[in-house]
């Protein structure tokens, strides 16, 4: 039970229809302990269970907020709804667009959207990431607030702290450039936080940085 603040719920990639060799798959990671799934399947939500979850909010009453308002609210020593969420998505897979964005519209609900800058419009990681054009159009919707998760995607604990200045800089620059924005979140690769990196972003990012 979450008493205080407002719980973060981190998505990555989706899939659609049902699939049985998945299924096995997850039984056998879950409750045999056996290294069945690969990082993608792991991180992967059926649209189907997404969808529920969206329902869920819109039918008892969680209310979904941005980072933004959370902010605000915590700015001016404003109350915080007593069951609110803010839902994030990494990496930017392309199965945002096609499953996840029409089901925030049909809900009419928020997500912010963590892209590595890097690789959009590639195939990275067993992933097809989604192209600026994509980004742009779940952007101006006003559903998916574009932000960056580093240029490259590196673990941010390993490097020094002129390549997380690039990393970030890079990113943001990427997203002004492409997406007219300025971001205002930051999302560490894999949620792995770096006491080096936090000034650097803390300089840059005037709301949130999230992480483990």
């Amino acid at each position: 039970e979450v008493t205080e603040g407002v719980p973060v719920l981190c998505y990555h990639y989706f899939r659609s229809g049902f699939n049985p060799s998945y299924l096995i798959k997850v039984l056998g990671s879950v409750i045999f302990g056996m290294p069945a799934l690969g990082p993608r399947e792991f991180w992967t939500t059926p649209e189907g269970e997404f969808e529920k979850h969206l329902r869920y909010f819109r039918d008892t009453g969680p209310v979904v907020m941005t980072l933004d308002e959370v902010a605000e609210l915590v700015a001016v020593g404003g109350d915080l709804p007593q069951r609110a969420v803010v839902l994030t998505i990494d990496d930017a897979d392309r199965s945002v667009h096609e499953l996840a964005w029409p089901l925030l519209r049909k809900y009419g609900m928020r997500a912010h959207l963590f892209v590595p800058t890097a690789k959009v419009g590639t195939s990275w990681s067993e992933l097809e990431i989604c192209t600026w054009e994509q980004l742009a159009e779940m952007e101006a919707s006003g559903l998916a607030t574009i932000a960056p998760h580093t240029h490259t995607h590196p673990d941010l604990r390993s490097l020094p702290p002129e390549d997380i200045a690039y990393e970030v800089d890079t990113a943001n620059g990427l997203i002004t450039r492409r997406l007219g924005i300025e971001p205002a979140h930051f999302a560490y690769p894999k949620g792995w936080w770096s006491a080096r990196a936090e000034p650097i972003l803390r300089e840059r990012f005037s709301t949130a940085v999230l992480g483990e």
